[in-house]
């Protein structure tokens, strides 16, 4: 009997000794957070070019009207944390191909990109994916010698016409004084339009103006 007790007592004894050892388990990682919308941003070039006189970005280099400035990221609630890491150089080729401002490019990625919760591949398809979504209308691809001058309503009337589905109330501009800097639009999760938040003010006066598109300096070939 003493010899059954002392069997038992050692068994309990090695038990609770091997529980003692095992590691804690480890708390599930928080799951990814889903982006529930986008806001896709385009700066006109020669506004930019005007107040950044000298600079050897592409943007400036060669003739362009609206390029892609921006994609920025909302969700329902808090957003994932920030990836400080740099975007990897083998990526730039393929952002650049519609952002065309190298500098521009990393700040989108350490402002927007790098707090999507996206994998820096996946951002920058997202990049492409915006750089598609907007059709700008013919009117905004020359401009004459002394730039255009017209409302906020004809502004947006002409790229509601040339994108279907996108509303008046998915447009924001941005511009200093009456001097139109930048248009954005707001896309959902699977890029459709949807009303931006009213957080996104115009701040801009009437009539709306938009400098000249300058003549190219180059050519893609260096002519």
């Amino acid at each position: 009997m003493k010899i059954r007790n002392w069997v038992g007592a050692a068994i309990l004894m090695a038990a609770g000794l091997a529980s003692a050892q095992e590691p804690a388990p480890q708390p599930l990682p928080p799951p990814p957070v889903a982006v529930a919308g986008w806001t896709i941003s385009f700066s006109w070039s020669p506004e930019f070019c005007k107040r950044n006189l000298g600079i050897k970005e592409l943007q400036c280099l060669q003739e362009h009207y609206f390029v892609l400035s921006g994609l920025a990221p909302g969700f329902a609630g808090e957003g994932p944390a920030c990836d400080r890491e740099s975007l990897p150089r083998e990526l730039f080729p393929r952002a650049l191909d519609v952002v065309h401002n190298e500098a521009r490019l990393k700040k989108i990625w350490r402002q927007e990109g790098g707090c999507s919760g996206l994998p820096a591949g996946e951002y920058v398809l997202q990049l492409e994916r915006a750089g598609r979504r907007i059709s700008v209308p013919d009117r905004f691809r020359s401009t004459p010698r002394e730039g255009l001058q017209l409302s906020h309503s004809e502004f947006k009337d002409a790229f509601l016409r040339d994108n279907p589905g996108l509303l008046a109330d998915a447009i924001t501009l941005r511009c200093r004084g009456a001097w139109l800097e930048s248009v954005s639009f707001c896309v959902d999760a699977a890029f459709g339009f949807q009303d931006c938040p009213t957080a996104l003010s115009e701040g801009c006066a009437e009539p709306l103006r938009l400098r000249a598109i300058r003549p190219a300096l180059r050519s893609d070939r260096g002519e």
